[in-house]
């Protein structure tokens, strides 16, 4: 049974067939009653993640739904306290076996991180998630200086050693000046 709170969007159009073809029945809620829809609270939760992280970071506002992918992962693969599930992960009691949480693990959100481009040269990037429906297991989501979304498969930390070499400090100015002017909060915050 699918809960939803009786939009047009949810009542008929493409999902309404959707739900006749696979026989899936809809109940609704009361207007302005979010609690009957217990997926709203892991909602909130993941709005809270995307708010948190965004002023932590300083990443723009405009990532936001690559951050709620990321919130939403982390969330799934991490052991919460529900009645059920005994301490273990969801995602691994579900589908069996274990999580792997190696390709969340590895980065944070909006870590600076150094990639390879198809040149093979070394460039300066923002990690903004695991790229899950390309190349091989271990390839993430590189924000570079033009605004866009690579996704890269070689991509290391910046080690500290590097973070006050003249090169390093440059690349982070190119890095930062590049999105603020592509897709930086000033664009549309007025």
């Amino acid at each position: 049974t699918m809960v939803t709170d009786g939009s047009l969007e949810q009542k008929g159009g493409m999902w309404g067939k959707i739900c006749k073809k696979w026989h899936i029945q809809q109940r609704q809620t009361e207007p302005y009653s979010q609690w009957q829809n217990a997926a709203e609270k892991t909602i909130l939760k993941i709005k809270k993640g995307i708010k948190r992280h965004t002023w932590r970071t300083g990443s723009p506002k405009h990532l936001w739904c690559l951050l709620g992918e990321w919130v939403a992962a982390t969330w799934r693969l991490t052991a919460h306290n529900y009645p059920g599930l005994d301490g273990q992960v969801l995602e691994a009691l579900y589908c069996g076996g274990y999580s792997d949480i190696s390709e969340y693990a590895s980065f944070g959100w909006y870590d600076v991180v150094w990639y390879m481009n198809p040149k093979s040269e070394k460039l300066l990037g923002c990690w903004v998630g695991v790229a899950k429906k390309v190349g091989d297991p271990m390839t993430f989501k590189i924000l570079n200086k033009n605004g866009r979304v690579v996704p890269r498969s070689s991509v290391q930390a910046v080690l500290e050693e590097e973070k006050n070499t003249e090169g390093y400090l440059k690349a982070l100015k190119e890095l930062d000046e590049g999105i603020e002017s592509k897709i930086g909060d000033k664009l549309n915050d007025k």
